[in-house]
């Protein structure tokens, strides 16, 4: 069976609490000095997850979605046990590249925004390739 074709528009979100394992002090070494507010990397992470979730229905059985690229701006900081939803909108189709704006919020205040770009991989050959010296 085919996946269904994807349209322009197509929305996904993902939705989390901000836990101790998401904060930027914990990143780094011990003598490194970041405030415990959540962490860049995490929301980069979330919203690439959406983006993923997204595409994840419309794929062939053996392939998946490997972000490629991403510009992000991280505007206001969310605090340990903050509720913070990203969202992917799928805005552009490039052969198998496809291209998402992305937010993340913090309640109903924007945390940051940006763009993603994700490719369509064989599972399989990303893998082995991986692993090659």
């Amino acid at each position: 069976m085919n996946p269904q074709p994807i349209t322009l528009g197509s929305e996904a979100e993902v939705i989390q609490i901000v836990s101790q394992d998401d904060l930027a002090s914990i990143l780094g070494e011990e003598d490194d000095i970041f405030p415990k507010v959540f962490a860049t990397s995490k929301m980069v992470a979330l919203m690439e997850i959406a983006a993923s979730r997204l595409l994840k229905k419309y794929l062939q059985y053996g392939k998946c979605s490997v972000g490629i690229e991403i510009c992000v701006n991280h505007v206001s900081p969310a605090s340990l046990g903050a509720k913070v939803k990203a969202i992917a909108k799928l805005i552009k189709i490039e052969s198998n590249r496809y291209i998402f704006f992305i937010q993340a919020f913090n309640e109903n205040r924007l945390i940051g925004e940006g763009f993603h770009k994700r490719a369509i991989v064989d599972i399989d050959i990303i893998e082995k390739t991986a692993k090659k010296k």
